[in-house]
């Protein structure tokens, strides 16, 4: 078992893959984790409170359709994926 672990499709489970190093700050994690709450809290918000927009232009009604909520989502996600890569 422990040899599949080391050389297998599980080896990012490994204890040196998993613990932080020395000089990781951890208090960094729960600012970025509120901050990113009330970003989706917000766009949560925005999309529940805001009235409908007029219907003249194709797109806007296919958005009222879909919902601005999952494409605001979608965004977001796309956007976290990008800086991620920035990141490493």
């Amino acid at each position: 078992m422990s040899q599949e672990i080391k050389s297998g499709m599980l080896s990012f489970l490994r204890k040196e893959n998993i613990v932080a190093p020395i000089d990781y700050n951890r208090w960094r994690i729960p600012p970025a984790s509120i901050a990113i709450h009330l970003c989706i809290g917000s766009v949560y918000a925005w999309s529940v409170f805001n009235p409908p927009s007029p219907g003249n232009l194709v797109l806007l009604r296919h958005l009222q359709e879909i919902g601005r909520f999952p494409l605001l989502c979608g965004f977001f996600r796309l956007r976290s994926f990008a800086l991620a890569l920035l990141l490493h």
